[in-house]
């Protein structure tokens, strides 16, 4: 296995599953056991990839297809659904300064809600799209004309002609990094920017064994890799975004040789084997309290994410689920493991389990804020 950034062996994994069933950042199941890796040399962290890493992304990466208006819950703010797309347009907004009539392009641009939201708010923009799949460009149309999208091959006619090139956790899914990073520089004009966000593993211990997460930067290894690509980072915001780095760098003209120091990379290295213990420790943690739970007990499971679904292929019982619970309105008409999916307010009054299947940094908060008085008194499995 090599390095996607430096392209040295990485020796054997650092972190392999238990069972052979994965999951991807969709909830998808995929049987193949995850295995995770570590450079060295640059500090950054890999996964090994699918076996049919293009067809995945082309036919099978089926995000926010539901309409037209579905989106994913970014927080709640005094009862507020705030949605990504709306976040990261204000972000952007506010970190990069478009002029009149700027040439913007979304590389890797999936549904491309927030560019949508950012057309929106500045329709001066000249925005165009860029994606491996197709399977989005009824979307696309609704706001972008056909000459201003492209899918699979990049148009020869766009290079050096972009202001602002912007990439949302895209980078996290790229085998080929180079490859994308070379596209995106010939893109750019003289002194463009590249704006891009990347999910941040240290904040998120999830995005450690999502198994279509080829890529899992530090700040230490987007450094190394983007100095090493002609590009003079300008930011590395690591507050901006919940559990992700906001990335802002510029188009250069030669190659820099960042190098982390011995400190740096001993101190990535000592969180690598911590969240490596964490995940070969859960799987026991969650089934010892399953197995200690009566058979009156009614349990859900709060999350129908990532979090939610890794507690779902754990259990050894899903019968005595009888829900999901999201907080999030476009969650509430499909179902997960033929389970429904309800807002906290029509949680079952036999509940008397709740499997919390939130990211661990800010579960209990979220729930500590529920504002339904019966939750109070439910036995808890945080992870």
């Amino acid at each position: 296995m090599q390095c996607n950034i430096t392209g040295c062996e990485l020796g054997a994994p650092i972190f392999r599953s238990q069972n052979t069933v994965s999951i991807t950042s969709l909830m998808q199941s995929v049987k193949m056991p995850t295995e995770v890796y570590y450079s060295s040399v640059c500090g950054h962290i890999r996964t090994k990839q699918l076996d049919n890493l293009d067809e995945f992304y082309d036919q099978d990466y089926e995000i926010l297809l539901n309409s037209e208006e579905e989106d994913q819950l970014y927080r709640v703010e005094n009862g507020k659904n705030i949605f990504r797309s709306e976040h990261q347009a204000n972000t952007l907004l506010k970190k990069v300064n478009f002029v009149d009539g700027a040439k913007l392009l979304d590389y890797g641009c999936a549904k491309a809600g927030t560019t949508r939201v950012v057309s929106e708010e500045r329709p001066d923009i000249d925005v165009y799209l860029f994606d491996v799949s197709r399977m989005h460009e009824s979307s696309w149309q609704k706001f972008v004309k056909s000459s201003n999208y492209a899918s699979h091959t990049l148009k020869k006619e766009w290079n050096n002609t972009f202001d602002v090139v912007t990439s949302y956790f895209a980078m996290e899914h790229v085998l080929d990094l180079k490859k994308m990073l070379s596209n995106i520089h010939k893109l750019l004009k003289s002194g463009g920017i590249f704006y891009f966000i990347v999910p941040d593993v240290m904040k998120n211990i999830a995005d450690f064994i999502v198994i279509d997460h080829i890529n899992h930067f530090t700040s230490v290894s987007l450094k190394y890799l983007l100095s090493r690509a002609d590009f003079e980072v300008i930011e590395i915001d690591e507050n901006a975004h919940d559990s992700a780095f906001v990335v802002k760098c510029k188009k250069g003209n030669q190659s820099g040789n960042f190098v982390p120091s011995d400190e740096e990379l001993k101190t990535i290295q000592n969180k690598v084997t911590e969240m490596s213990r964490y995940w070969n420790n859960i799987q026991s943690r969650i089934r010892e309290f399953e197995s200690n739970l009566n058979d009156t007990d009614k349990a859900v499971i709060y999350g129908s994410g990532f979090y939610g679904t890794f507690i779902s292929t754990v259990l050894t019982d899903l019968n005595n689920i009888s829900c999901f619970v999201d907080t999030n309105p476009y969650r509430h008409n499909v179902k997960l493991f033929d389970k429904p999916i309800v807002p906290p307010e029509q949680i079952p009054l036999d509940t008397t389990v709740m499997y919390v299947g939130l990211n661990p940094s800010v579960a209990k908060t979220v729930i500590e804020e529920l504002d339904t008085s019966e939750l109070r008194e439910l036995e808890y499995c945080f992870l």
